[in-house]
C-alpha cells in the first residue's frame, strides 16, 4: 500500500467552504479521481485520510495538508496527475510526497500556522503602538464561545509572532492538538473587528521547529 502526504492550496470563493464541508468536498475528489482509499475495519469504516488543522472559514490559504493511504501501492506521479485533474476551481494540488507506515500523522505533527490579514486602513490607527502594548501582557484573556459552551483562555502563549509591515499583518499563532489561536482573535484583541478584515491568508502550517512537515 502506499501512503501520500497531500499539501494543496485553496483560494477564492470556495475558502468559505466550512472544514467539514471541506473534508466531504475531498471525499469527493478522491472517488472522482478513482484513488483508491483505503477503509478502516470495524462496524462503521471510514477512509484512512487525516487532515490538518482546520482553516477557519473565509481563509484563504496557500498550503494546506492531509495524509491518505491507499489499499493498494501506486506511483506518486499516476496519483498526482490523477488527483490533480479531479480538483475543482479554487483548489490546486501544491505538492506530494510518499510517507513510510508508522510516520507521525500530519495532524501530530503540526504545531503552528502562520497568516497574512489585510485590514480596512481605518482601522490601524496607532497599531505599532497597540501591537506592542498587546504583546508586553502575560496574559490576553478571550472568551471563545462553541457548541459545548463558553470558555475563557489565554491567547498569550499562543501567539508567537505578531507584527505590521504597513499594509498587513503577519501573524506566527499555534495550531494543532494542542489547540489553536485564530487570527480574527487577535484582530479583536487589538480592537479590530472581524469585518474590517478585507482579506485573510495562511500562508504556511509547521512544525514546533518551524520546519514544514
Amino acid at each position: 500500500m502506499s501512503i501520500f502526504r497531500c499539501c494543496y492550496s485553496i483560494q477564492g470563493n470556495i475558502s468559505f467552504l466550512s472544514h467539514l464541508d471541506l473534508l466531504q468536498a475531498w471525499q469527493r475528489i478522491l472517488r472522482r479521481a478513482k484513488i483508491p482509499v483505503a477503509m478502516s475495519q470495524g462496524f462503521n469504516p471510514h477512509t484512512k485520510i487525516a487532515f490538518g488543522p482546520a482553516r477557519p472559514v473565509g481563509v484563504e490559504s496557500l498550503r494546506e495538508y492531509f495524509d491518505v493511504e491507499l489499499q493498494q501501492d501506486m506511483d506518486l506521479d499516476d496519483f498526482s496527475r490523477k488527483l490533480s485533474a479531479a480538483l475543482p476551481e479554487g483548489i490546486s494540488l501544491e505538492e506530494v510526497k510518499s510517507i513510510e507506515v508508522g510516520e507521525k500523522s500530519i495532524t501530530a505533527l503540526i504545531s503552528m500556522a502562520n497568516y497574512n490579514v489585510w485590514v480596512d486602513s481605518a482601522a490601524t490607527g496607532n497599531i505599532s503602538q497597540r501591537i506592542e502594548e498587546l504583546l508586553a501582557k502575560e496574559e490576553i484573556p478571550y472568551l471563545k464561545t462553541s457548541p459545548k459552551g463558553d470558555k475563557t483562555v489565554n491567547l498569550r502563549p499562543g501567539i508567537f509572532a505578531l507584527d505590521w509591515d504597513g499594509e498587513k499583518f503577519f501573524m506566527q499563532l499555534l495550531a494543532g492538538n494542542s489547540g489553536h489561536v485564530r487570527p480574527e482573535e487577535v484582530l479583536s484583541c487589538l480592537g479590530i473587528a472581524r469585518e474590517e478584515a478585507t482579506r485573510m491568508l495562511r500562508t504556511d502550517l509547521l512544525r514546533a521547529d518551524g520546519v514544514r512537515p
